[in-house]
């Protein structure tokens, strides 16, 4: 997953309206699971025009073929660097 964030996170960040992207456990009915998941932290969930989809699929090196990576969209302002 990390491989995911550093080799196409600019391009991710853009396509879905993201400040932020990072890696963490998913989140369901307010409790974390055991699940990791690519986490895109947005502004406002609604307010990009291609949502972020449940699962992206990425080949990490030395793989074969794609494995699906579960998302989570947490909604959140970003964070002041100066402050």
């Amino acid at each position: 997953m990390r491989e995911l964030v550093r080799a196409h996170g600019a391009e991710l960040r853009a396509r879905y309206g993201a400040h932020s992207i990072g890696v963490g456990r998913k989140v369901v009915d307010g409790r974390r699971t055991d699940e990791l998941a690519v986490i895109f932290y947005v502004d406002d969930a609604g307010a990009c025009d291609e949502p972020v989809p449940a699962t992206i699929p990425f080949t990490p090196a030395g793989r074969d073929g794609p494995v699906e990576l579960a998302t989570e969209v947490v909604e959140t302002p970003p964070t002041d660097p100066a402050g």
